[in-house]
């Protein structure tokens, strides 16, 4: 009865302001809103977050080059998006209020709100703060039991869906039932604690549990890790994001109540004649304001839905620039996306028959089947062959059979060199050598990952037409590939290697060839390692009558930088520490030059100095390289210096594969297969006037490079580069850029919306290209392979449920010995249990009694990149094997214990097994490495 007489208070006086007035009706301003206003609240609210979403973006990427309608497109889209999320989260919040309107135990609760003393003693109203807190914190822990419990039990969705609504109404009806009895509990602890009975007490105790629960997870997980896992690679703005829209939906809801309690004071306090006065003031009625709102939110979302992506420039932007523009966008698509392939047929995603799977851009396209697979240019694909006879160019005569001389510089960018126009004095000998060299300007890689690059430049052909083996890591070369050492060995050739660092030790095939290679025993050596073994393996090769290929390959300018702790003359920065690098490298080069010079090999040696691609300084919003097909990862380094062939330097864009065929044409070793890679030595003999036909095909030929997803990096990009044009083609997304690089070096204007004749002609030739790779490469062909009609045959059987994703179904174990330096197989087998919105990564540890080399695991992305887990389908069976390199250092006998975990991020999720007990790591079994014949 105390609270309720606190609040009858005695009418305000006449004389009194009409703030105080108003301020003196507690009864209007503590009634809960309708539902309808909050409905209008929310969805006003979400028009705030879109427009400001979209002025973040603006502030972010203002791009000069958009067209004024694109902007307003793009703002248009944006906003719909934003809408029916503010109608759901208003609808909810109005819910809310109507269901606890006719408990009057909440009556000091919104009286206190409206009315704010958070000192004073309060039982009744610390009573029901704290049972708010009670019944809402048991509502969200059953809710996620709950959850969890159907979608791990229930195979078939639409079963799980309905057990768990009737599950939570049921929980609902609980709870409210014994809202009272948990009230009156709350209540007699109020008064137990006498005056510390506040708001203020009851805020202060919430904030210390959620301290303590903060406090738990730091000593369960590795805090700063997970703190560090977050903030590398995330938008900051992105994770207060959700707490200033709340913010803003109380401030909008605190001003419509004050506004809507102000008109109802006016009604019925102000006279006849006032009323009378101001008839066109009385606002429409609130229902039919969120009857216009529902409408305006649906409607604009469906406009959206159909429109999305016309401009693609404006979906480029929105994407990359906004705050929530890319999720908003993905989670529509998959509400949107019927049959699951990961393409809907709204917003952007381009599916033309979103009721077949095996029908969606990107798919293999049949040709001849009258079914337009891939939802381009109908059935089949465009004519294409991109490998060709190769034609030679003349080589000086008193060069037969020349030694060749290869240094690669890892991720050396050409523009860091003074020849390249940089505007640091780092590569004096490079400069010098450049000079007297043929200085290919615009030299392409065909991967902006060393895996990928290398192995093209080795065997002539582009990634995605290698044969591969174990994909896992480290991809390996089948003995198929016919690679530049072999040619050269069968010819007579003795090819060496020394390699600083032991990344490729780990690639399965990919010295086949080779006589000799020197490489390091850890992935960063000491950087004088690689040029001692150079100069040696040198000395010995140099009186041979043989000739000779040495490849020395420098680790020194691939990140991290300066590892060693040298300073950089520069400053501290990620560029100024490259930079440093840089001039190290280039003062390695000098001695080799000079120990090729006083051994008098100079005239019989072809000298190529290069890197394998470039790196990234956030230019495009990404560091390092291996993620993107932007120049500044793709432009490399080439220089080839020819005894007899006079220096150059050739604008024309050439591809590293070229040095394939280059150095067999310096040889004179006819190729016994077309390859799409081309000799530049015509282009050296003649690099800019009176071009014959050998060279001006150079300037007509597209050339291209990739992204092939492996466990390590799931990326699935394609780019075409013709003379100045260059498009980038992200599959898996759908998206496309085109670029004018002779106006745009840097890639910063999209050209897709104001050229579409070269945007559709660029991306056919793409698509068309793709059809000439390798099948065994494609990611549609190979995720065919291991998606699963039935539960197959295994070895070990188990249930372990991932809830709320899939189940580990079981996996298969080699039975016998592994020895030191070959592959253990590992393959699991999953069934997907829900639709995962998350990417997650499977985790596969080794453990021993010995320490094992870090890099030694099986961690990897499902069907190692190319299927992940946001593209998994309900209810189907998927395999999913890895073969893990063991170290050649491992001492045998030794066994292996392998584990078995899956993370969402930094964290690890939680497995429960047939025996009810639940881990973050599973332990499957062991494997034996021993010797074997």
């Amino acid at each position: 009865m105390v609270g309720r007489t606190e609040l009858r208070k005695a009418p305000p006086s006449s004389t009194a302001s009409a703030s105080q007035r108003l301020l003196a009706q507690p009864r209007l301003l503590t009634q809960p809103p309708a539902l309808t206003e909050q409905i209008w609240v929310g969805v006003f609210t979400a028009l705030l977050a879109g427009l400001g979403d979209f002025a973040i973006g603006v502030a972010r990427n203002p791009d000069p080059h958009l067209a004024p309608l694109v902007w307003l497109t793009a703002a248009g889209h944006l906003v719909s998006m934003y809408l029916p999320w503010g109608l759901l989260g208003g609808a909810l919040v109005g819910s809310a209020l109507a269901a606890i309107r006719r408990l009057r135990m909440f009556d000091p609760l919104r009286h206190r709100l409206a009315n704010p003393q958070w000192r004073r003693y309060d039982p009744r109203g610390f009573a029901t703060g704290l049972t708010a807190l009670v019944i809402s914190t048991a509502f969200v822990a059953s809710a996620h039991r709950l959850a969890v419990h159907f979608t791990t039990n229930y195979h078939r969705p639409d079963l799980a869906l309905w057990a768990l609504a009737l599950s939570l109404l049921v929980l609902v009806v609980l709870l409210s039932a014994v809202t009272s009895f948990v009230w009156q509990a709350a209540l007699v602890v109020a008064r137990a604690a006498g005056r510390w009975a506040t708001a203020a007490t009851l805020g202060a105790g919430t904030l210390l549990a959620l301290i303590g629960a903060a406090s738990y997870a730091a000593l369960r997980f590795d805090l700063a890790a997970t703190i560090e896992n977050i903030l590398v690679g995330t938008d900051p703005v992105r994770l207060v994001w959700p707490l200033g829209v709340a913010l803003t939906y109380a401030i909008v809801a605190r001003t419509v109540r004050r506004k809507t309690v102000r008109r109802k004071t006016v009604r019925s306090r102000t006279v006849r004649t006032q009323a009378a006065q101001e008839p066109s003031r009385s606002a429409p009625p609130r229902g039919f304001m969120a009857a216009a709102a529902c409408v305006v939110a649906c409607g604009s979302l469906a406009a959206t839905a159909h429109t999305y992506g016309i401009y693609n420039t404006g979906r480029t932007w929105l994407e990359g620039s906004s705050v929530l523009g890319l999720p908003l966008v993905r989670s529509y698509g998959r509400l949107a996306d019927a049959d699951h392939d990961g393409h809907s047929w709204t917003f952007g995603g381009k599916d033309c028959n979103d009721d077949d799977p095996s029908i969606h851009p990107g798919a293999f396209d049949i040709r001849g089947d009258g079914i337009d697979s891939d939802c381009f240019d109908g059935d089949g694909w465009p004519e294409a062959n991109s490998r060709i006879v190769n034609s030679y160019g003349e080589t000086p005569a008193n060069l037969a059979r020349p030694n060749f001389l290869i240094i690669t510089a890892d991720a050396l960018r050409p523009d860091h060199l003074g020849a390249g126009g940089y505007h640091r004095s780092l590569s004096p000998t490079i400069d010098q050598f450049a000079e007297t060299s043929s200085f290919f300007d615009h030299a392409i890689a065909q991967s902006s990952r060393s895996i990928r690059s290398i192995p093209a430049i080795f065997t002539g052909l582009y990634p995605s037409q290698i044969a591969y083996g174990p994909e896992y890591l480290y991809p390996s070369l089948l003995p198929e590939n016919k690679t530049l050492a072999e040619i050269l060995s069968q010819h007579g050739y003795r090819v060496a290697a020394a390699v600083g660092t032991d990344y490729f030790t780990k690639v399965g095939g990919f010295f086949q060839g080779f006589h000799e290679v020197r490489h390091a025993s850890s992935y960063k050596p000491r950087r004088e390692l690689v040029l001692n073994r150079g100069l040696a393996v040198l000395q010995r090769l140099a009186p041979r009558k043989q000739p000779w290929l040495l490849w020395i390959y420098i680790f020194n300018t691939h990140w991290p930088y300066l590892h060693d702790g040298r300073p950089s003359r520069f400053g501290d920065s990620r560029v100024d520490r490259y930079d440093e690098e840089i001039i190290l490298t280039d003062e390695q080069i000098a001695v080799i030059l000079e120990q090729l010079k006083a051994l008098n090999m100079n005239d019989r040696t072809v000298v190529v100095i290069g890197s394998d691609h470039g790196e990234a300084f956030g230019e495009h919003d990404n560091f390092s390289h291996s993620r993107t097909l932007y120049e500044e990862e793709l432009r490399s380094t080439l220089i080839i210096r020819a005894p007899g062939i006079s220096p150059s330097r050739i604008e024309r864009p050439v591809a590293l594969m070229d040095l394939f065929p280059t150095l067999l044409n310096f040889a004179q070793i006819p190729l016994d297969s077309p390859t799409p890679a081309r000799s530049l030595v015509p282009l050296m003999n003649k690099p800019t006037s009176r071009l014959g036909t050998k060279e001006k095909a150079f300037s007509k030929r597209p050339i291209f490079s990739e992204l092939l997803p492996d466990g390590k990096f799931p990326f699935d990009q394609k780019a075409i580069r013709e003379n100045h044009l260059k498009m980038i083609w992200r599959v898996r997304e759908g998206t496309t850029q085109l670029f004018d690089l002779r106006t745009d070096p840097r890639e910063q204007r999209d050209l897709t919306d104001a050229r579409p004749r070269d945007a559709r002609r660029l991306h056919r030739a793409l698509r068309a290209w793709m059809h000439t790779n390798r099948e065994t490469n494609r990611s549609s062909a190979i995720i065919a392979r291991n998606r699963l009609k039935n539960v197959p045959r295994m070895s070990h059987r188990i249930q372990a449920r991932i809830p709320g994703y899939f189940t580990l179904l079981g996996y298969d174990l080699p039975t016998r010995p592994i020895r030191p330096g070959s592959a253990v197989r590992v393959t699991f087998y999953y069934r997907v249990d829900n639709k995962i919105s998350d990417d997650l990564l499977i985790e596969v540890p080794f453990t021993a009694i010995t320490a094992l080399p870090r890099d030694f695991h099986g961690t990897h992305h499902p069907l190692n990149g190319h299927y992940l887990t946001n593209r998994w389908v309900p209810g189907e069976i998927i395999r999913d094997e890895i073969q893990v390199v063991v170290p050649p250092s491992l001492r045998p006998p030794l066994d292996l214990t392998l584990h078995f975990a899956v993370k969402r991020g930094p964290r690890r999720l939680s497995l429960q097994t047939d025996r009810a007990t639940t881990q973050s790591l599973l332990t499957l079994g062991k494997i034996r490495i021993g010797r074997t014949r």
